[in-house]
């Protein structure tokens, strides 16, 4: 059994996502964007708590998704990725989907999608992409790690 998993992105979809990891690095420096939020939900309804909370984990997590955020663009043109890259593939994807998705207003339903020639239809294809990689590989990660 191998620890590794092929991704070999076509460099088309890897600009694509290079794009993405642009845009969202040159939006998160602004503290009031809102298609930041889902990254920044209280941690609990009890202001108080949730205050001491990101007091404590604010710095950790935003390194953690730096590094996330890394991994993945460091390695848009590998072949293939270990375990450890992949866990952060998913974690910067997810980010990724998060931000695009709220831009987007992504809901249950399909209200959400876009036509070609429509505003945001480049935005939903990207979220299309990003949701159907991070699936690929949690689909792989747990095969490999047996869940």
């Amino acid at each position: 059994m191998t620890d590794h998993i092929d991704v070999g992105l076509r460099p088309e979809i890897a600009q694509l996502i290079q794009n993405q990891i642009s845009a969202f690095r040159k939006r998160r420096a602004d503290a009031g964007d809102d298609g930041f939020w889902r990254l920044r939900v209280a941690a609990s309804p009890d202001d108080d708590v949730a205050s001491e909370f990101s007091d404590l984990s604010a710095a950790s997590i935003e390194q953690q998704r730096a590094a996330d955020l890394e991994a993945l663009e460091t390695n848009l043109e590998a072949e293939s990725i270990d375990l450890d890259t992949a866990h952060a593939w998913i974690r910067a994807l997810n980010q990724l989907r998060l931000v695009v998705g709220t831009d987007l207003g992504v809901t249950d339903d399909d209200s959400w999608r876009r036509l070609p020639g429509q505003e945001g239809f480049g935005q939903a294809i990207a979220y299309d992409l990003l949701t159907q990689l991070q699936g690929g590989l949690i689909h792989e990660v747990s095969r490999i790690e047996g869940l």
